[in-house]
C-alpha cells in the first residue's frame, strides 16, 4: 500500500491561514520522515480533489490523503488515518471529525436515508470515546481515500451541485452521496477532531456548549 498526501487549496485563498501553518508543517515533516510524496494543489476545490485521485493513480499509489487548509490538523492526523486504512484495505474513506464552521458547530458526519435521488442527511450526535464510526457521509477535511473509488463511477467523483432555489451542496457531500448509492460506507475516527476556521477555530466543545449535547457516550 502506498499513500500520496495532498493539500487541495481553494482558488480564492492565498494559502494556509497563519494559525494553521505550524500544524501543516508538522504533517509535511511526517511525510518526509516516512518517505511519503506530498503536494499542494491550487484551483477550484472540486477539481483539486478529482486531480488528487488521478495523480495518486498515476503515481501507483493505493490511497490519497486530502488535508484542507483551514483546519488545525493534530500532528497524529496522517498516522491515525493511514493506519485505519492499512488495517482494513476495503475501507474506501477514513476521515477525522470536522466541526461545521457556520451556525451550530455540529460535527459533520452522519447517516443518509430516503430515495437515491433525494438523500436526507442526519448528523450523528452520540458516539463512543475514540471510536471508528461507520456512517454514510462526512466532510472530507482530513481523509484518506482509496483510489478504488474511481472504479465506482466515472469522473467527476467530487462535484458541486445547485437546486432550483440556488441552494448548493458541497463537493465532498456529493462524493459521499455517490458512495452511499454504491453501498460503500465511510469511516470517521471520533478521536481525531479537526478545529475549523470560523470566528475562531471551532471544535466540539463549541458544539456541546451551543447544543447541550455530550457527543461522546
Amino acid at each position: 500500500m502506498k499513500l500520496l498526501v495532498t493539500w487541495p487549496l481553494a482558488a480564492k485563498g492565498d494559502g494556509w491561514p497563519s494559525q494553521c501553518v505550524p500544524y501543516h508543517l508538522a504533517l509535511h515533516e511526517w511525510c518526509v520522515k516516512h518517505d511519503v510524496p506530498a503536494m499542494t494543489l491550487r484551483g477550484y476545490l472540486d477539481e483539486n480533489r478529482n486531480q488528487a485521485l488521478l495523480l495518486a493513480r498515476q503515481m501507483d499509489c493505493t490511497h490519497v490523503a486530502m488535508l484542507d487548509g483551514d483546519h488545525q490538523h493534530p500532528p497524529e492526523t496522517l498516522e491515525r488515518l493511514w493506519q485505519h486504512a492499512q488495517d482494513d484495505p476495503t475501507r474506501m474513506v477514513v476521515a477525522g471529525v470536522a466541526p461545521q464552521a457556520e451556525g451550530i458547530h455540529r460535527p459533520m458526519f452522519g447517516i443518509i436515508s430516503g430515495p437515491p435521488d433525494k438523500p436526507r442527511r442526519t448528523p450523528i450526535t452520540q458516539w463512543g470515546v475514540g471510536q471508528l464510526v461507520s456512517c454514510d457521509w462526512t466532510a472530507v477535511c482530513a481523509a484518506v481515500i482509496s483510489v478504488k473509488v474511481m472504479q465506482l463511477w466515472p469522473k467527476p467523483w467530487f462535484w458541486f451541485s445547485y437546486d432550483k432555489a440556488g441552494r448548493w451542496t458541497t463537493e465532498d457531500i456529493n462524493f459521499c452521496d455517490g458512495l452511499w448509492r454504491h453501498e460503500e460506507p465511510v469511516y470517521v475516527d471520533t478521536g481525531l477532531v479537526l478545529p475549523h476556521r470560523s470566528e475562531h477555530y471551532v471544535g466540539l466543545e463549541d458544539w456541546r456548549r451551543e447544543s447541550g449535547r455530550g457527543g461522546e457516550e
